[in-house]
């Protein structure tokens, strides 16, 4: 058996320690033992409904434990999984559905009705759901009750994945485009995990917290898959609160955690309490770190190590560092051991130390980056130039051989550690009946300079008038509540170049004015989640 695969080394874990937690969420534990057997009998499930080798498996799913003995489940078939983002309705719900090519589609029972109304895009022959839903699902599928799946024959099935294969595919946001499915091997997992775990200097016995949504990479490669490498706890929960955090790490006597973008900001913001220094917590990675906050963290709260870096979904980390370590605060770092790093102008030739370049990466060990993406080769063989993956972000090098991060090339804003497409919130502006032209841009986010917040400009049709709150509204029916802009404003044209092309770059600097509408400001509406 080789155990540099998870689903292999959650049998073996089962064996050793069957009785150790291994999953935690509120007060329910799943021991290895637990979780393997269960994997096994769901397994055991998905093949009566047809799902073997190569297989999809799409999941509309909550943070949940379900969702993560779920992904054991579909690769011990040798299938696929594909978590989509909950907050995604309508027309790009049933796009990236579509995208994945399932048969089979597991959802929550609240999120249901979502599937349903998309029903037109994308067919599913069996929808499993989990939980209690107000809705009867889409009528061209067969339903079952994921709850049938515990009764399940527990069947060990004869596949044993490789490394090199395909685990699962996790979905960009989108930056010039539709969203593309960064397709992730089986062995991607545990290096990672084993990296990550040595830069927190791990300790026997100690736990991982969690809090970031199922559907991206890290809650797998910061909690789940660090607990399974060791032998320990994964403690998950539903979401992030800004109130609630750090009882929540008490409350799981958690000593490792990931707080992503604004995350942190929106913690250090929070008014103090007495109790701030008083947790268990010991390593965090912060990404972005805030130069500024390094020492006022730890003296606040008492955690003893900051970690940072640069990575994206395709590529785990690219540069990572401690707090401790010697560079300069507010650099992303070093390349890390299982990845080459470099910075290439547009011909793919390095640029000098100083200067700006594409961050561009490559393995140094088997398996230790995506493989592509999902039925998309222009896009991954673009991606891949000259033995390279260009990562569509810019940055230089100082002569300590640390990262600075530049800019995006790709033309995308970032908030609350999300990319956020311009072209796909475009897309559904335009769509607003009132609506001539628009062009969405990032403004920097005042509690953090490497985030943004979102300013739609929009020209209206002739003899139309475009209400903000209404143009909101329209947005948050039409797409996830993360679309909706905190800025707009209303022009007669749009700067474009002698091509028609819209000189985005006059819109950033112009930035917030006195004719720009605030959302925080300006209602108290906010967009549903």
């Amino acid at each position: 058996m080789n155990n540099s695969v998870p689903v292999n080394l959650l049998a073996s874990r089962a064996d050793e320690r069957p009785d150790v937690d291994f999953l935690v969420m509120d007060d329910a534990r799943l021991s290895f033992g637990v979780v393997d057997e269960r994997a096994n009998r769901w397994a055991s499930s998905l093949a009566a409904l047809g799902i073997g080798r190569g297989d999809t498996v799409a999941m509309f799913m909550e943070n949940s434990l379900d969702t993560v003995v779920l992904t054991f489940a579909v690769n011990r078939l040798g299938a696929i999984w594909s978590p989509v983002n909950t907050d995604y309705r309508g027309e790009w719900l049933g796009m990236t559905l579509a995208a994945i090519g399932a048969d089979v589609l597991v959802v929550d029972g609240h999120l249901l009705q979502r599937v349903a109304d998309v029903a037109e895009q994308v067919r599913f022959g069996h929808v499993v759901v989990r939980g209690q839903s107000d809705s009867s699902g889409p009528s061209n599928s067969t339903l079952h009750d994921l709850a049938g799946f515990f009764e399940a024959p527990a069947i060990t099935p004869d596949h044993q994945p490789s490394p090199a294969e395909l685990s699962a595919i996790l979905w960009t946001s989108g930056t010039t485009g539709r969203s593309k499915g960064v397709m992730q091997p089986h062995g991607v997992w545990l290096q990672w995990a084993d990296h990550h775990n040595s830069l927190r200097r791990y300790q026997d016995g100690e736990r991982f917290y969690g809090c970031t949504p199922m559907y991206n990479s890290t809650a797998f490669i910061m909690n789940v898959m660090p607990a399974l490498l060791v032998g320990s706890q994964a403690c998950i929960d539903h979401h992030f609160s800004v109130t609630d955090f750090w009882d929540r790490v008490r409350f799981y006597d958690a000593n490792h955690t990931i707080t992503l973008g604004t995350m942190h900001m929106y913690l250090w913001g929070a008014p103090a309490r007495a109790d701030d220094h008083d947790n268990p917590l010991r390593t965090q990675f912060m990404t972005p770190m805030p130069a500024q906050l390094v020492d006022p963290w730890r003296q606040r709260f008492g955690v003893e190590t900051l970690l940072a870096g640069f990575g994206q979904s395709e590529v785990m980390g690219a540069t990572q560092y401690r707090h401790d370590d010697a560079v300069t605060p507010g650099s992303c770092g070093r390349a890390v051991p299982l990845v080459d790093m470099t910075l290439l102008d547009d011909d793919d030739v390095p640029v000098a130390v100083g200067e700006t370049g594409e961050i561009c990466v490559r393995p140094r060990q088997p398996n230790a980056i995506f493989q592509g993406y999902w039925h998309d080769p222009d896009a991954t063989l673009a991606a891949f130039r000259n033995l390279w993956h260009h990562t569509g972000d810019l940055g230089r090098l100082d002569d300590d051989g640390c990262l600075w991060f530049v800019d995006r090339k790709k033309d995308a804003t970032r908030h609350k550690g999300r990319s956020i497409s311009s072209f796909e919130v475009e897309h559904i502006v335009r769509q607003y009946p009132a609506v001539l032209d628009v062009a969405v841009v990032g403004v920097k986010d005042p509690l953090l300079d490497s985030e943004d917040e979102l300013m739609v400009f929009v020209v209206a049709k002739a003899d139309h008038v475009i209400e903000p709150l209404a143009l909101c509204q329209f947005i948050d029916d039409k797409a996830p509540y993360f679309f909706v802009p905190r800025y707009i404003e209303v022009v007669d044209q749009l700067p474009c170049t002698p091509t028609a092309k819209v000189e985005k770059y006059k819109l950033r600097e112009r930035g917030v004015g006195p004719g720009t509408w605030d959302l925080h400001t300006a209602t108290d509406w906010r967009p549903s989640r």
